[in-house]
């Protein structure tokens, strides 16, 4: 499955190419807590009205979904943790490092408010064409980039258009990285309006769903207050991506997460 994307290429240096290995199998994980340490502010203009979610729920005894974002932070990142922070629930952000760097107020709000910060390279790339040394830098520096802002570096990669390869979940786990694709969707790189979206991320979740949207289109953002009520609605605790896995393993490669047996 591809997504429609804003592919812009970049340029990578030199780094030792790792050994092929044999695909990363698809794996669901047994339980544990998630650590997200706190770390200095990067900036003292972040907003101090966040309030922290519930701790999160065993999604091995309970029905959980995890909301994931990608292509972010962008303009309107912002008015899209409003509504997070407000209903206090949480979400994953998959960013692209520059960005981070042109935002890091945004990107540290979310951290501290709860929310998980993950991979999504610096330039958007089709990463299984690249070569290993674009792969590695491609990574590396939105690694770094987000722990200089957040103090903590990213452990989970969301390949861009979903497409992974041996190699780069070898590389991701050198990294620290588990790689992390989706359950589902809505499509709203297609479906153009808030009611459709939220209709369809309602009708297509399931226990131990991880759902793939963008916090870079507005009817996205629009439909978030519906998506976090009706799942509420239908007995769904909304949690990070780590958290519904459980124990997230650098180099396996995810698209679903624990649920109940």
């Amino acid at each position: 499955m591809l997504l429609a994307g804003c592919a812009t290429p970049g340029h990578a240096g030199p780094t030792a190419p790792p050994t092929e290995v044999a695909p990363s199998q698809t794996v669901t994980a047994t339980p544990s807590d998630d650590a997200s340490p706190s770390a200095d502010a990067a900036s003292s203009a972040v907003s101090a009205a966040t309030t922290p979610p519930k701790a999160a729920a065993d999604c091995s005894v309970v029905n959980c979904v995890a909301i994931t974002y990608d292509d972010g932070p962008s303009p309107l990142t912002s008015q899209l943790l409003d509504i997070y922070i407000e209903r206090g629930a949480v979400a994953t952000f998959f960013v692209h490092g520059p960005k981070v760097v042109n935002d890091p107020v945004t990107v540290q709000r979310a951290h501290d408010a709860g929310m998980e910060i993950g991979n999504h390279s610096s330039n958007h790339p089709n990463l299984s064409l690249q070569s290993a040394e674009v792969v590695a830098r491609e990574i590396g520096d939105t690694q770094q980039q987000v722990a200089a802002v957040t103090g903590q570096a990213p452990r989970l990669l969301r390949p861009p258009y979903g497409e992974t390869s041996a190699t780069v979940n070898q590389i991701a786990g050198q990294q620290g990285l588990s790689v992390v694709n989706w359950t589902d969707g809505p499509a709203d790189w297609e479906n153009h309006d808030a009611v459709t979206v939220a209709a369809l991320t309602l009708a297509r979740v399931r226990p131990g769903a991880i759902i793939l949207m963008h916090d870079t289109h507005q009817w996205t953002v629009d439909a978030a207050p519906a998506i976090i009520d009706g799942l509420r609605q239908q007995g769904y605790e909304l949690v990070t991506v780590s958290q519904i896995i459980g124990s997230p393993q650098p180099g396996q490669f995810y698209t679903d997460g624990q649920a109940p047996a």
